[in-house]
């Protein structure tokens, strides 16, 4: 959420692992490269078409475990500037650890579509 909020495209491509996999929108989406990620999942976009100032994490509940992957329920807020909620959306989230580096395999969201473009 860090990198996200940051709004750094290449921190937050360094935060899952490839190929990464979102289903989201009624679309599933996969990245094979970090760079393919970074150029396709910019925060400062989203800014630019909304109101969105910064996200949070509203709850993360840890469902399963192993020890290399990790299933968790997950809610997130999105705030605007005057921190109003202005979106909140369920998600899922595989975490894997890979390469001695834990990180977000899969994820997959009820955030649905903003305009004609899946939201990401």
């Amino acid at each position: 959420m860090k990198a996200f909020n940051s709004r750094d495209a290449v921190a937050w491509a360094k935060t899952v692992h490839y190929p990464h996999i979102r289903i989201a929108g009624g679309q599933v989406q996969v990245w094979n490269t970090p760079e393919e990620y970074a150029q396709s999942n910019d925060a400062r976009q989203l800014a630019e078409a909304s109101t969105w100032a910064r996200s949070a994490w509203t709850y993360r509940k840890l469902v399963q475990k192993s020890d290399d992957k990790l299933h968790f329920v997950t809610r997130f807020t999105r705030y605007d500037a005057n921190d109003k909620p202005i979106l909140s959306a369920d998600s899922f989230y595989v975490i894997v650890k890979k390469d001695g580096r834990w990180g977000a395999l899969v994820r997959s969201s009820y955030v649905g579509v903003i305009g004609k473009k899946t939201a990401f």
